[in-house]
């Protein structure tokens, strides 16, 4: 281990696994979940709009240009529409047997985990690790797992908990495909790709949870989600496409080179 990086990636594991999923599990319990997946949604342009200040501040922001930010925009735009079925039909439930008596809180704990991932997103570029990608997400997952476990424990919520073969089972499969590969997949990109791009994956995520409704629940799939699909894909597209901004580290040497 690099000497100077096991507090760095402490900070970016609690920013992750910690301040996000601890924020988005509570506030899941308070508004329907298809409109929490619309406020985490919001995301990327949270990270895009802190690496344009970071740009103007000269400190090297992953800028996004003209392009990109519409494929922001449009991408924020298809998940409502991806959503609003899932999010016009709770409505009708509000106060009822679905029991979302708290939706206002329930956005803004949303909005933090939302923020929490974002800024451990721009940390984690700046921070740049020299440590490899499975050390690097050890330690991040390690440190999470410590905070976690001593809140959980110090709030007396162990003992409150229901344990039955298929949460078991859920836990597991979260805690190596949802956490260990994700993570480590989202650590080498972060290294690697310009943070305003691979933030995209938070539009990527809802498709993805209703295609595997239709697949295993047998969820039928109704207009306005196909062309919610359709926005997004366009919009990730767009971003991915795009060219970043990386100020004077790229300029250097590419005098000659038309910039959008």
């Amino acid at each position: 281990m690099p000497a100077g990086e096991g507090w760095k990636l402490a900070l970016i594991g609690l920013l992750f696994m910690s301040g996000n999923n601890m924020m988005l599990t509570w506030g899941e319990k308070m508004v329907p979940s298809g409109f929490a997946s619309l406020v985490v949604s919001t995301m990327p342009i949270m990270i895009a709009l802190m690496e344009m200040v970071l740009g103007k501040m000269g400190r090297g922001g992953d800028a996004l240009n003209k392009r990109g930010w519409a494929g922001t925009l449009l991408g924020t735009a298809g998940i409502v529409v991806l959503v609003w079925p899932a999010v016009h039909g709770a409505a009708g439930h509000r106060g009822g047997e679905l029991g979302y008596s708290r939706p206002l809180l329930g956005t803004w704990v949303l909005l933090g985990a939302a923020l929490s991932f974002g800024v451990g997103s721009v940390l984690s570029r700046r921070f740049r690790f020299k440590a490899d990608t499975f050390v690097a997400t050890g330690w991040q997952l390690g440190a999470a797992g410590i905070f976690n476990a001593a809140f959980t424990v110090a709030g007396g919520n162990l003992r409150a908990g229901t344990w039955t073969w298929g949460g078991f089972g859920a836990i597991l499969y979260l805690s190596v495909f949802g956490s260990l590969f994700g993570l480590v997949a989202f650590t080498y990109l972060l290294q690697n790709v310009a943070v305003t791009k691979v933030a995209t994956y938070a539009f990527v995520n809802p498709v993805i949870a209703v295609l595997l409704g239709v697949v295993l629940l047998h969820e039928r799939l109704v207009a306005e989600q196909l062309v919610g699909m359709g926005v997004i894909v366009c919009g990730v597209a767009m971003v991915v496409y795009s060219r970043v901004d990386r100020g004077k580290r790229e300029i250097v040497g590419t005098a000659g080179e038309a910039v959008e």
